[in-house]
């Protein structure tokens, strides 16, 4: 066409080539966009339906925990009102004795909570990807929450450490053992002369440390845990709502 001298005509008609190019080009970025971003929030609610399975799962842990909590608070209960009795130590059941004692220990008590899929969104960094923002600064600080229930967990291990050690120094767990039954179960012959560990009754150190278990444990029961379990509770509601309008 140039050389007809048509220049002209040949300039629309290079515009027009180069203008349906670029149309092709941008409906097929659109195109793949548009897939990139389907395929985004398949992932996104895949990755939902699978925290939300999680934190079902941990309410449930952490209603078993508070039943263990439950028991060794009310175990440290009854050993402090059985040392304030005041009643003659012959009258004390060496048995109620040794079962009150062994239930401020029995239990560990931990909420096993569930986090692969939680942890392998945050290591992905997938969190960029889901859309609610509501679900999504939650999720970022899921890690800060369950360190800090850990943490007063820690608190009552720590205690009942202490009340371990404490047996294990100033009483005699062969007695302990006897009589709630352990060693029958461990095949061990009782003891020939009777053992008693009543005097623990009179020790402050027993009390005391009865006592700080009983605080850290009632702050785990009445404000740690139920706050806890608002918060999965409310992420399963958000979770519940994303899937029901997406």
């Amino acid at each position: 066409m140039a050389d007809d001298n048509r220049p002209l005509k040949y300039l629309r008609y290079a515009i027009g080539e180069i203008v349906l190019v670029v149309i092709g080009i941008l409906i097929a970025l659109q195109i793949n966009n548009w897939n990139e971003n389907t395929k985004t929030h398949r992932i996104q609610q895949n990755n939902l339906r699978l925290i939300k399975v999680e934190m079902t799962n941990n309410l449930q842990a952490v209603a078993e925990a508070k039943e263990d909590l439950s028991r060794t608070i009310a175990s440290c209960r009854d050993l402090i009102n059985l040392i304030n009795t005041p009643k003659d130590l012959k009258n004390i059941e060496e048995r109620e004795l040794s079962s009150l004692i062994a239930g401020l220990v029995r239990d560990d008590v931990q909420a096993f909570l569930e986090n692969g899929a939680m942890n392998q969104l945050i290591a992905s960094d997938g969190l960029k990807n889901i859309e609610n923002d509501s679900i999504r600064n939650i999720l970022a600080s899921w890690r800060s929450k369950t360190s800090y229930v850990r943490l007063q967990e820690q608190h009552i291990f720590n205690s009942q450490s202490r009340i371990r050690e404490y047996m294990t120094t100033n009483g005699n767990m062969k007695a302990l053992f006897e009589e709630i039954g352990l060693s029958q179960r461990m095949e061990l012959e009782n003891s020939i002369v009777k053992v008693s560990n009543k005097h623990l009754l009179k020790d402050k150190k027993l009390e005391n440390t009865t006592l700080i278990l009983i605080v850290t444990g009632e702050t785990l029961q009445e404000k740690v845990y139920p706050k806890f379990e608002n918060e999965i509770r409310s992420i399963i509601g958000l979770i519940d709502q994303e899937l029901e309008i997406n």
